[in-house]
């Protein structure tokens, strides 16, 4: 039975918690007696922060409290009246008491003042924090005339209840028990036939059997997965501002299977602390990384992405540790800590570590993972079963087809001639196409000789050659705080596109928007199609294309993204030009919004001639 296992933790825990309890009657210890006492009067300046202290002593150190300094020893084991410290704490003297008045600390009371010298006199042994020591299980005790115990854990109470005159209760009966265990196990009262069924089992196993039948429950993994979702703060929303709905629930249905196949906790801390860095990690053991997901976002306007993705991994380290390591972190993130050992270089080793994140505050919460539950399992398999049978139904269609159709089809079109044209404007979005001398029975048109583009500028040099000599070629947003998201930046020497083979880059990228979408050869506006850069939110946000060398430049096209009515936001921009220094040679503003006049949705037109 797995109860077991559960039981062996509260045997060790009771066990180092009671032999404590006796070892202080007969030995004073430093955690438990003397910690206390130097962290409140002493280590303001005689602790572990090195900024003050003074007089280079370590209180909280055996090797610095009881070292040589110039004849004189704060500690010496064994030998109070040779211990400064206890010279010092029973001094008449205001410059020598201490703590000194001026540290503005309540004097040591004398019941303080006798522990520490007694502590001096036992030898003055050091421990470690109290939480990195193992515990030690002591010897089990042999209370008198025992007919109640039936473990361990039973002696201790026993012994203890004797000490204070009193019995055990009785056992209680069935009906109290399977509704105590029920609680405890799955959080949920008995049925009343669940209730009848054990009051009526008198096997000698009956016990057992009702354990493991709660555990084996679904309930079992919702109740105490509930324990640990709050230490991994999950939560159905987002939090801060609105508090908008967050889909995590796969990774709160992962915690309860985890549960409930009684996952070992060593697989159970990888999966979540880093599934993801496990070769071919399956979907489950990605969304157990969610752990990590689960800080708090914040998608209102004018947040700063950068600030509170840091603010998620300083949540990530402190919650890591607390989680499995038992011990706070936070103290460390400004000062190495007081109790715990852990020092300020060290936390920010480990946020270093989940410092190599993608995700920022977005509204869409991304990166994410698509998880299905049960039910969407079902009609996927479904839907895949059904698209499969409508394919091999085509296919058996094709192989029907007449071997005659396909000519027949071919019939009804002549072989393509290729027309050099370009477009003339005839008035305002007005514009017409020359073409030759003939009969056309249709016209295909290629997508890109129909966008057109009102930012186009020929460069005008003064001794005229063939345009403005530079290297770096600069598009600069200027409203201000936004976002710049270019569909192409075309950088011409006649008739050659310099920027196709330049090396792009711009102030921060976001949303999947890099620079060299901008100079990619695809002038498509589309976001969706994958072809548009996009920077952060930032002031003046900037795209710059280095050409490799100086070349003399004819003219420069501006291609704005053109979908979801993100246009506008480009108002105002300026181009510039920068010689092989990076000094500015050439610029312009302009405040006309580009606009591709062309067919992005049609791939042919056809022209009555």
């Amino acid at each position: 039975m797995r109860i077991l296992t559960i039981s062996k933790t509260i045997v060790a825990c009771a066990l180092a918690l009671i032999s404590a309890i006796f070892a202080r009657a007969t030995e004073l210890t430093f955690n438990q007696d003397i910690r206390s006492i130097l962290s409140q009067n002493c280590f303001q300046c005689h602790g572990p922060d090195a900024n003050s202290r003074e007089a280079g002593l370590r209180l909280d150190e055996f090797e610095s409290a009881t070292a040589d300094n110039n004849g004189v020893r704060a500690i010496v084991p064994g030998k109070p009246s040779d211990s400064e410290v206890i010279a010092r704490i029973y001094s008449n003297d205001i410059d020598e008491v201490m703590p000194p008045p001026e540290a503005k600390l309540a004097p040591l009371t004398p019941k303080q003042k006798e522990t520490l010298s007694t502590w001096i006199s036992q030898g003055a042994k050091y421990e470690k924090h109290w939480a990195y020591i193992p515990p030690v299980r002591p010897e089990t005790p042999t209370p008198k005339n025992d007919k109640w115990s039936t473990n361990d854990v039973d002696k201790y109470i026993l012994r203890r209840l004797s000490k204070v005159g009193l019995q055990p209760s009785k056992e209680a009966d069935r009906k109290a028990l399977i509704r105590r265990l029920s609680l405890d196990l799955t959080g949920l009262p008995p049925t009343p036939e669940q209730a009848d069924a054990f009051a009526s089992d008198k096997s000698p196993n009956a016990y057992g059997k009702l354990v493991d039948q709660l555990l084996d429950s679904k309930a079992y993994g919702e109740h105490w997965a509930r324990m640990w979702l709050d230490l991994a703060r999950y939560a159905d929303s987002a939090g801060y501002a609105d508090d908008q709905p967050r889909t995590i629930w796969g990774y709160r249905d992962w915690v309860i299977r985890a549960f409930n196949r009684n996952q070992p906790f060593d697989q159970f801390t990888i999966e979540q602390t880093a599934g993801d860095l496990l070769e071919e990690p399956t979907n489950a053991q990605l969304t157990a990384t969610a752990f990590h997901r689960n800080t708090q976002t914040n998608n209102e306007g004018g947040t700063n992405d950068e600030e509170f993705r840091n603010a998620a991994i300083v949540d990530r380290v402190n919650t890591t540790m607390a989680v499995w390591m038992g011990t706070t972190m936070a103290c460390a993130q400004c000062h190495d800590h007081k109790y715990d050992p852990l020092s300020q270089e060290e936390y920010f080793q480990l946020f270093a570590i989940l410092n190599n994140t993608q995700d920022a505050d977005r509204r869409d919460e991304s990166p994410t993972l698509k998880v299905f539950s049960e039910d969407q399992k079902k009609k996927k398999q479904e839907m895949t079963a059904k698209m499969g049978k409508l394919e091999a139904e085509v296919t058996a269609l094709k192989a029907r087809t007449p071997k005659s159709f396909q000519p027949w089809v071919d019939s009804f079109s002549s072989p393509a001639e290729t027309v050099d044209r370009e477009f003339k404007k005839t008035g305002e979005n007005e514009y017409t196409l020359p073409l030759p001398t003939g009969t056309f029975e249709g016209l295909v048109i290629d997508n890109s000789l129909l966008h057109l583009d009102e930012a186009s500028f020929a460069l005008d040099h003064p001794d005229g050659t063939l345009g403005q000599e530079g290297r770096y070629v600069r598009v600069t947003n200027l409203v201000g705080s936004g976002f710049l998201h270019l569909a192409e930046v075309q950088v011409f020497n006649g008739k050659e596109n310099l920027a196709l083979q330049g090396k792009a880059k711009q102030i921060s990228t976001d949303f999947g928007g890099p620079a060299n979408l901008a100079n990619d050869g695809n002038t498509n506006g589309d976001y969706a199609k994958k072809s548009v850069s996009h920077t952060g939110q930032a002031k003046d946000p900037w795209w710059e294309v280095d050409l490799g060398k100086v070349y003399s430049l004819s003219n420069i096209i501006v291609w704005n993204r053109m979908d979801a009515g993100t246009a506008d936001r480009m108002q105002k921009f300026r181009i510039e030009i920068f010689d092989n220094e990076h000094n500015s040679v050439w610029n312009r503003e302009i405040k006309k919004t580009p606009r591709n006049w062309g067919l992005y949705w049609e791939r042919f037109a056809r022209f009555s001639v």
